[in-house]
């Protein structure tokens, strides 16, 4: 969710700032938390519910409950609404659709999937994990490695060079999770849309435009020194 709220920083360093504390403190705890209920067995079923602690918190008082049910909503709903806004958002773009019609279609579509249990979801995170890590690779290099080529780019809606660079980390990264899944397929998605994305960018990348000298200034008229004539006889009668 760190990158969900760093969208309404003020400033790029308010984005970097918040980011840095947040994985190595809020992530960490909220994980080690989560890491520690199941690994003592407090989860009902965690294999195929997910690691569900609700039932801790419940049946010790209708306070501890009322917020335990708060605590769900507001977590759940905060994260789902970021999730859908984003897609949202990104699929208007590629589809020159409306963003509103666009949230109600992929709402309804994660509300058929959430319906199927934890175990589709669970299985359907995992996919994901193997195929959004090269999109953020071809990000970060066209936003890092190859600003000054994307500060002179024309805007466009649709670049293939983009997608076909994710299209090949996505490839070796599900080729990892399939036939070697001892080894991180995130990490070798990552580094294979980097690289294909630098390559193909330099290979389709057009001549390079010639140098052209700054056209000097146009020569400027000089001032106008002369006076009006009543300043100059006022400055002629104090000399006097």
């Amino acid at each position: 969710m760190t990158a969900d709220f760093t969208r309404w920083a003020t400033d790029g360093r308010s984005a970097v700032g918040a980011s840095l504390t947040a994985f190595p403190v809020a992530n960490f705890v909220s994980m080690a938390v989560g890491g520690l209920i199941v690994a003592a067995g407090a989860a009902t079923d965690a294999a195929t519910d997910g690691g569900d602690f609700l039932g801790i918190l419940v049946g010790h008082g209708w306070l501890l409950t009322a917020i335990a049910v708060a605590f769900v909503f507001i977590n759940l709903g905060s994260v789902c609404t970021h999730c859908l806004y984003n897609g949202a958002v990104g699929w208007s773009h590629i589809t020159a659709s409306k963003m509103r019609l666009l949230t109600i279609v992929l709402g309804d579509r994660g509300d058929r999937r959430r319906g199927r249990g934890v175990d589709a979801v669970r299985r359907l995170l995992n996919i994901l994990g193997v195929f959004v890590p090269p999109i953020g690779a071809v990000l970060i290099t066209d936003q890092l490695l190859l600003r000054r080529q994307a500060a002179h780019r024309a805007a466009t809606t649709f670049r293939p060079t983009a997608f076909a660079a994710w299209a090949v980390g996505a490839v070796v990264a599900g080729v990892v999770h399939f036939t070697a899944p001892a080894y991180a397929e995130a990490v070798a998605g990552i580094l294979a849309a980097g690289l294909a994305y630098l390559a193909i960018t330099r290979l389709t990348a057009g001549p390079p435009a010639p140098a052209t000298r700054p056209r000097p200034p146009p020569p400027q008229p000089p001032p106008n020194r002369s006076r009006p004539p009543r300043e100059a006889l006022r400055e002629r009668y104090n000399r006097r």
